[in-house]
């Protein structure tokens, strides 16, 4: 549950601002802000948990090594599934480990 721990202004701008924005600007509905919720908890948690859970919420959040590279290297990996940091290029570092991998791996 560390995973949740930061400076109270941080808590509030990166941790609790992006997962309410969604529900407050389209009013959703409780049950599915609740949901949204318990699927972004789950999520923080497995992505610092250090452990590769098969299957939880999609192939996306069940590998923490993509978000452990960012605790590694805080200028890349931002996102929680990978899409905006493919759009955006924060990704070539670790698709450039990954290559490297897959090459140790091949030999």
């Amino acid at each position: 549950m560390t995973c949740e721990y930061a400076h109270p202004i941080e808590f509030l701008v990166s941790n609790i601002g992006p997962v309410v924005a969604g529900p407050l600007l389209f009013r959703s509905h409780l049950l599915t802000t609740w949901l949204w919720l318990i699927i972004a908890l789950i999520g923080t948690i497995n992505h610092h948990s250090g452990y590769k859970l098969p299957g939880i919420l999609g192939i996306g959040l069940s590998n923490p090594a993509f978000h452990d590279f960012h605790h590694a290297q805080f200028t890349n990996n931002f996102g929680l599934l990978g899409v905006l940091d493919r759009i955006h290029g924060t990704d070539k570092a670790w698709q450039a480990k990954m290559l490297k991998e897959e090459e140790i791996i091949k030999e």
